[in-house]
């Protein structure tokens, strides 16, 4: 046998030849069959059982030719790659099981031990849950596939714990490494896992790290109220009362501690914590995974293939796939294919009433002559064009071209559909988000009031509505961080931590609940859980500069400068507009770098009136030595400060300020936070305030 095909099948569902090469399949069915035959009793299925899952809606003389068709579009990719995949008969479709490798299996051995243990390899391979997305195809498809991905799921929960016991009575440090990484990995598919919370306790303990110990606990008290309404249990409260050779507990890790005492229109940023650790079961009102909510109506996109099946095509295929891959990963359209080609069979498109939030077509045609691929995005209900994108095969050849390619289409479909929705008001649960976003991203206090508003208005129609919470998590780590209020004192860490662990356990797959859960732990200090939400936010949308510009800031302050520094000169070319908060961003990726100066120039394009930016800009022209411009900076600073507490009075804003100068600085690098903190103490200087 030339080699083995791979399989990824959590998550993104791709296939790879053996040199590394994506394969295309011609229509997602066909990638589907491979993937249910692959959890079949002996890799086979009859041909009626296939076309009823698959066509469960059509005729079963159009499914069983619906089903010749996908046979057939897999011996295309067997044709392109060398290498058999699937043997059918007359009756039935067997898996060639001996062609694939596939990324459960190697999950499955890493955890049973039969391979060399790998932490890091052992995090990418888990993308998901088992053919994400693939929900959609079908209905009795999405049926059997929700059933599957519990069953996998459980499966990979069930080898995780069966790992940690048996290293649990290992006493070397490898053996101590791998149960902290495996516990980590178990807690992220299962956060109410208790037995992951009693391994990573008594691994804390046992390093002498009790602080770290008994926010384990805290975590897993949080956890367990939130997703199955219990307590922990006695025999994990006492993992922390023996350690302290008392039989007590020093503190009480259960108890959250109450919420910051906000201004009235603040005060209910905090209102969701509360609920949370009221004691109501957040299980109760779980929304269908993945689905984002059933009463959340999002705009429809159509996916049509003008004269792509006429032959084989798989570069063009290929291509089409990613453009819509970056489109899903938003969570922002209905996406469906528009099953219908050009010539004497085709039907013509119908004219169809999308509402507020539009219906649209994206239509892709293959001109063979130029070897161009044109991408023209229609208003179903209008009928007008909103743009033609021509993508030049002969120039997207390599990787960095065809991601620049696929990166830019995406940007723009979504830019147009979004975008219209972020600049008129609307009515729909949907479009009240969007211009809720919008007005989050304007960075500054009135914006911030107004998108409040819209949240808490959102809250009491659609309550399960993740990016509710994940919204109200950002501003209010923006007032703290921004725009503090007088008596606002330190951050409510637990209160925002909450905010997002609710937004995240609503909708695991939505980008923007991993960010803000990844702020609000580098605010706690947790730099490395803090690494693996941005990680798992840049693997579900890779494709959205935004997304990716404010993870790369994220990593500059946890202290992966590299690949800070590359996401985001990657992430800013592709922006099509700059919001001047990117520049503080940057200013605060390049500080993290040691590139003083380039810091200073970037923060000098932020925003003005954001004293987060503003202290970026200090420490960048204090580290230059620059010690003019960092004098009028520090007294720009005094004066900003000033204007958002009214009148600026160090004696009675003490506390405020104390707490401010303490989480304004969140490099977790200690040469960058004593960078940082040198400039800092030239303003408590200033101010007469002293390091808390």
């Amino acid at each position: 046998m030339p080699g083995r095909l791979f399989l990824q099948s959590l998550g993104p569902v791709r296939m790879f030849a053996p040199g590394g090469e994506p394969l295309s399949f011609k229509t997602r069915k066909s990638l589907a069959l491979i993937g249910f035959l692959l959890r079949r009793p002996g890799l086979s299925a009859t041909r009626s059982e296939i076309a009823a899952l698959l066509w469960s809606e059509g005729d079963r003389n159009r499914a069983t030719v619906s089903l010749r068709q996908a046979v057939s579009h897999v011996r295309q990719a067997e044709a392109a790659c060398g290498i058999p995949l699937i043997e059918a008969t007359p009756t039935g479709i067997s898996l060639l099981g001996d062609s694939l490798t596939t990324d459960l299996d190697l999950l499955q051995q890493l955890l049973a031990g039969q391979v060399p243990f790998d932490g890091d390899r052992l995090a990418r391979l888990w993308g998901g849950d088992f053919l994400s997305g693939f929900d959609v195809i079908d209905p009795a498809f999405a049926e059997w596939l929700g059933l599957e991905q519990e069953r996998v799921r459980s499966s990979v929960i069930e080898k995780a714990v069966s790992a940690l016991e048996g290293l649990r009575r290992l006493t070397d440090t490898g053996a101590a490494t791998q149960r902290e990484v495996i516990a980590g990995f178990l807690l992220g598919l299962d956060p109410a896992n208790e037995f992951a919370h009693q391994t990573l306790i008594r691994h804390f303990l046992d390093q002498g790290r009790r602080e770290r110990a008994m926010q384990q606990l805290r975590d897993c008290t949080r956890e367990l109220r939130n997703l199955l309404d219990e307590e922990p249990d006695p025999a994990t409260l006492q993992l922390l009362e023996q350690s302290t050779g008392e039989g007590k507990v020093v503190a009480d890790p259960g108890r959250l501690p109450p919420p910051v005492d906000l201004p009235a229109d603040a005060a209910s940023l905090t209102a969701s914590a509360a609920t949370i650790t009221s004691g109501q079961s957040m299980a109760d009102s779980m929304v269908d995974f993945p689905a984002l909510r059933r009463d959340i109506t999002l705009p429809v996109l159509s996916i049509a293939s003008l004269s792509f099946e006429r032959e084989a095509d798989h570069v063009a295929l290929s291509l089409r796939d990613d453009i819509v891959a970056g489109l899903s990963a938003y969570r922002c359209f209905e996406l469906f294919e528009a099953a219908y080609w050009m010539g004497e069979d085709g039907t013509a498109p119908m004219r169809v009433d999308g509402g507020e939030l539009g219906s649209f077509l994206l239509r892709f045609r293959r001109d063979r002559m130029l070897n161009r691929i044109y991408v023209q995005l229609e208003n179903r209900s209008s009928g007008q064009i909103a743009f033609n994108e021509v993508l030049d095969l002969t120039l997207t050849q390599s990787r960095s071209e065809r991601i620049e390619a696929v990166y830019r289409t995406v940007s723009r479909v979504y830019g147009h559909i979004i975008g219209r929705l972020r600049q008129r008001p609307g009515r729909s649960a949907f479009s009240r988000w969007c211009q809720a976003e919008a007005l989050i991203w304007e960075f500054n206090l009135a914006s911030d009031r107004k998108a409040l508003q819209i949240l808490s208005e959102l809250e009491q129609s659609h309550g399960n509505f993740s990016l509710i919470y994940a919204g109200r998590c950002s501003i209010l780590m923006k007032q703290a961080l921004c725009y503090p209020y007088p008596g606002i004192g330190s951050l409510d860490q637990e209160a925002v931590l909450t905010l997002a662990e609710k937004a995240v356990a609503l909708d695991p797959w939505q980008v923007v609940n991993h960010r803000m859960n990844g702020w609000t732990l580098i605010q706690s200090g947790r730099a490395d859980d803090a690494a693996r939400a941005f990680k798992q936010a840049l693997a579900l949308n890779p494709l959205d500069p935004m997304n990716t510009i404010s993870a790369a800031e994220a990593l500059a302050h946890i202290g992966d400068i590299g690949k800070a520094t590359d996401l985001a000169m990657r992430a800013f070319e592709g922006l099509t507009t700059t919001p001047r908060i990117v520049y503080g961003y940057l200013a605060n990726i390049f500080f993290a770098s040691g590139d003083f100066d380039q810091a200073a120039e970037y923060s000098r394009r932020g925003p003005i009136d954001n004293i987060h930016v503003l202290a970026t800009r200090l420490a960048a022209q204090h580290g230059a030595g620059l010690t003019e411009e960092a004098a009028a900076t520090r007294a720009m600073l005094i004066q900003r400060i000033g204007t958002q507490f009214g009148r600026l009075d160090p004696s009675a804003h003490s506390a405020e300020l104390t707490a401010w100068l303490e989480q304004v600085n969140m490099f977790q690098a200690p040469a960058n936070r004593a960078t940082f903190n040198a400039a800092l103490d030239t303003l408590r200087e200033t101010l007469g305030l002293r390091r808390m």
